[in-house]
């Protein structure tokens, strides 16, 4: 169930260290299924003006059902829209705000919900983290939200004393006639938390009613708060759906006793029995390299239970360690690679992921699970493979290859010999231009400068 109060009416948001109380009241109470219950959500800004809301609050439609919201005596005085609920999907909106000078009180009620209590068990109402207020300072400055919740304690008169008991009301000389016979208990063995997502799709319910109970009558579907019909299916005890789909699936039962059908109990269970989806493994900077910390990206989704987390393998599939590998790995890592090819292990891990050790040259085959609430997981493998680099720069020198190194004191000795030898060949180079100019020149003379006029091409190259 949800509640969202307020828009801010000013933007700009900064996070203040101080923080306003919303809250409940009352803070706990006792129900009966059928009962009425209103609950008033407060607010206490502790000194601060503040003028909108951002909350959340959250609590169990198969427990709770609203009946209607109110906002009359409400604190927030401009509403941009009323108060909305649906049952069936757990929701109730309410979005407003406060002018100038704001809001500054120790208990101002900000709304009224009424509630039904339709089945035992404990019904928590509490706020969500996200909850904001809002400074009436001109800048919309956010502050946080310290909250309290609640606990409700709904009875199902399980016992036989209870069960037995009718309540009656004297109706003068017709005598005393029974006017409310209060729901089943309903539990699920196989199933017991109302709030918890499981894998299994077989289901066992479990009615229990005392020896007065003649017959129930149940059905199952996705509806929170179906009423189900006054016609008994018996007195049995156990209620078992074998394959039951995907989704959230609430039993509905009542109990006959002396001819009167009682009220409604509603039970709660949640199946994801289908594994995340489908996702694929990205290797950085590519799936063979030479770098030896590859970087491991993953990610995907899950429609019902939501994602719960992520576990990797990293197996090795053909590796090679040589001495210079073993000398910079510990004992447990040379464990790992030697004993990889028998052993799987995985280890919970964020995406991206990262070995925290440099891999040796070889192949691997990393594996990521994607682990939903429920339990399911989807399983996806990559090979990589992490190569020779041809060169590598080192703090002894230039590692050509996986083992040969040349020592920088001979890579400077080799730096000076090119440089020495470059030095030479440039100069070779020239005289042999200016040889070849002189050549060209003569040429020129022969063919061309037989006349006085033409002697401009000597000069030409001479000066080229």
């Amino acid at each position: 169930m949800t509640l969202v109060v307020g828009v801010a009416l000013t933007t700009g948001v900064s996070a203040q260290q101080t923080s306003v109380l919303l809250y409940l009241s009352p803070a706990s109470k006792s129900l009966a299924p059928g009962d009425i219950l209103d609950v008033d959500v407060l607010i206490n800004t502790q000194g601060k003006s503040i003028n909108a809301l951002d909350a959340q609050l959250n609590f169990q439609p198969s427990k709770l059902q609203v009946i209607s919201p109110s906002i009359g005596d409400s604190v927030i005085q401009i509403w941009t829209s009323g108060p909305t609920f649906d049952n069936a999907k757990g929701t109730v909106t309410f979005q407003g705000g406060i002018p100038n000078p704001g809001l500054n009180t120790r208990s101002g009620r900000i709304a009224k919900v009424r509630f039904r209590a339709l089945s035992a068990g404990k019904a928590n109402v509490t706020f969500s983290s996200g909850s904001e207020a809002y400074l009436n300072d001109g800048l919309g400055t956010s502050v946080m939200v310290a909250t309290s919740g609640s606990e409700y304690v709904i009875t199902a008169y399980e016992s036989e004393e209870y069960q037995d008991k009718l309540q009656l009301e004297d109706q003068g000389e017709g005598g005393k006639q029974p006017i409310r016979v209060y729901g089943p208990n309903v539990s699920s063995p196989t199933h017991p938390d109302e709030l918890t997502w499981y894998k299994e799709r077989k289901v066992e319910f479990v009615i229990k009613s005392g020896s007065a109970i003649s017959g129930h009558s149940f059905i199952l579907d996705e509806d929170p708060a179906t009423e189900p019909d006054e016609v008994s299916e018996g007195n049995q005890g156990k209620i078992v759906y074998d394959n039951l789909e995907d989704g959230v699936h609430y039993l509905h039962a009542r109990s006959l006793q002396n001819d009167v059908w009682g009220e409604a109990t509603h039970f709660a269970v949640r199946i994801d029995a289908t594994a995340p989806e489908d996702f694929k493994i990205d290797v950085a900077p590519s799936i063979r390299s030479t770098i030896q910390t590859p970087v491991i990206s993953y990610g995907t989704k899950d429609t019902l239970s939501g994602l719960d987390r992520y576990e990797v393998s990293l197996k090795p599939k053909k590796v090679n360690l040589s001495k210079q590998d073993l000398e910079g790995l510990g004992a447990e890592v040379i464990n790992l690679l030697e004993s990889g090819a028998k052993e799987e292990k995985f280890f919970e891990r964020d995406s991206p992921f990262t070995p925290t050790f440099k891999l040796p040259v070889g192949e691997y085959v990393v594996k990521v699970r994607a682990y939903d609430v429920a339990g399911n997981y989807r399983e996806v493998e990559q090979e990589v493979e992490v190569v020779i680099a041809l060169m590598t720069l080192t703090n002894r020198g230039i590692m050509l290859g996986p083992d040969f190194i040349i020592p920088w004191l001979y890579m400077l000795i080799i730096l000076m010999l090119t440089i020495i030898a470059f030095n030479h060949y440039v100069v070779l180079v020239l005289r042999s231009t200016a040889k070849n100019r002189e050549k060209l020149a003569t040429f020129f003379e022969k063919k061309l400068s037989r006349k006085r006029k033409h002697h401009w091409w000597r000069k030409m190259f001479k000066s080229a």
